[in-house]
């Protein structure tokens, strides 16, 4: 359970909320953990970058409409939290359902708009094998 009191407790349940949402393949959740704006942008792995709430949630829906589904194992959390902004980088251990995995490189943004912390950006791009 996240400390009310610490901001940075409180955008890491946020950015777990994302990860969730995107596991368990759930569009009301998703749409919950974003901040409905033109503003909110997002950059899938090989994607051009989506701008708009709108456009963003259409291309989660594509996605889980797709027959794949994956679990995200995340390691490597970064918060930091500035006045009413805060970024997320993590790394993102995606494995399929075949148990296939490869790692992404993650950045994940927030704003506080006086009650929680909305996503406002998710970068994810993949990690070159070593």
């Amino acid at each position: 359970m996240s400390d009310p009191a610490d901001p940075v407790s409180l955008v890491s349940s946020a950015n777990v909320d994302y990860y969730d949402a995107f596991e368990r393949q759930d569009i009301e959740m998703m749409s919950q953990v974003w901040e409905h704006s033109e503003r909110a942008t997002c950059t899938h792995p090989g994607w051009p970058p989506l701008h708009g709430t709108d456009t963003i949630l259409e291309s989660f829906a594509a996605i889980f409409r797709g027959p794949q589904t994956l679990q995200v194992i995340l390691t490597d959390e970064h918060v930091m939290v500035e006045g009413a902004f805060a970024y997320v980088t993590v790394v993102e251990n995606v494995v399929d359902q075949g148990g296939d995995a490869s790692a992404m490189s993650a950045l994940n943004l927030f704003a506080w708009d006086g009650v929680r912390w909305n996503m406002i950006a998710h970068h994810a791009s993949p990690i070159a094998s070593r």
